[in-house]
């Protein structure tokens, strides 16, 4: 009985050595893949890398030490991608916003009336946040940051466009009677785009506490749910029992070269 647990020792020891080893491996393997990537390869590893963990931690606290250690190279390897910490938040942000930004001035210029075009906009942002959620909760949720460095000039530019449009087809259902005309523009924009963000949030993030909730619906119940809610409260009120024009907007919003 006295050499037990001697023996049991020994085995711990032995596994944790072949941990070790494992993980050696693995490194190395790592470093192998990354050192036969091309550069546009190794920048692309790292903008997802760095995605995850901004969209998790936040970017005040990401470090970029912290990325480097992600995609397994030194930091002083990574200044060979990217210059700074913003640059990389930039790369991670421009497309999508770019793409958002490109889409909405599309959908404004359909042949259209204004409430078709807005339920286009609600289906699109809303597929976009969905969708592609770890960019857009940084976006969302960086906004001041973005707002005041110079770097994100272009970013903002992009967000001012999206605003912009939006401005543009309210009021235009206001003038032609579909939409409340009492609307204050700024504060309906901005509050559609906060409900949105946070439908996708709860819907999107992958949060286990919210799992059970989220099985409960389809992307198409969570959608019609928020059509529903904001057309009810941007619409004049003589049209609030109207149905939804989602057939007509959804092929606005995606065409059938993109489906």
């Amino acid at each position: 009985m006295s050499g037990r647990p001697e023996q049991a020792g020994e085995g711990r020891v032995r596994a944790a050595a072949v941990t070790r080893a494992k993980k050696r491996k693995a490194t190395i393997a790592a470093g192998q893949t990354a050192n036969h990537a091309t550069p546009a390869d190794r920048r692309a590893h790292i903008i997802k890398m760095a995605t995850a963990r901004i969209a998790k931690f936040g970017y005040e606290v990401t470090t970029v030490r912290q990325i480097a250690d992600d995609v397994n190279i030194l930091s002083g390897s990574l200044y060979h991608h990217f210059a700074t910490k913003d640059e990389i938040l930039y790369e991670v942000v421009k497309d999508a916003v770019a793409h958002l930004r490109n889409e909405t001035v599309r959908i404004s210029s359909a042949e259209a009336d204004p409430e078709t075009k807005l339920v286009s906009l609600i289906m699109l942002e809303l597929g976009e946040l969905v969708q592609n959620h770890q960019v857009h909760a940084i976006l969302y949720n960086e906004r001041k940051l973005l707002r005041t460095h110079e770097e994100f000039a272009e970013v903002r530019k992009a967000k001012q466009d999206v605003y912009q449009t939006w401005r543009g087809i309210l009021n235009a259902g206001m003038e032609n009677g579909q939409f409340d005309k009492q609307l204050d523009l700024y504060q309906t924009i901005r509050t559609i785009t906060r409900m949105l963000n946070s439908a996708a949030d709860w819907y999107a993030s992958g949060d286990e506490t919210l799992a059970t909730v989220v099985e409960r619906y389809t992307f198409e119940q969570v959608q019609a749910f928020y059509l529903r809610f904001i057309l009810g409260a941007v619409r004049d009120p003589s049209r609030a029992m109207e149905p939804v024009p989602i057939d007509g907007a959804a092929l606005i919003a995606w065409p059938a070269s993109e489906k």
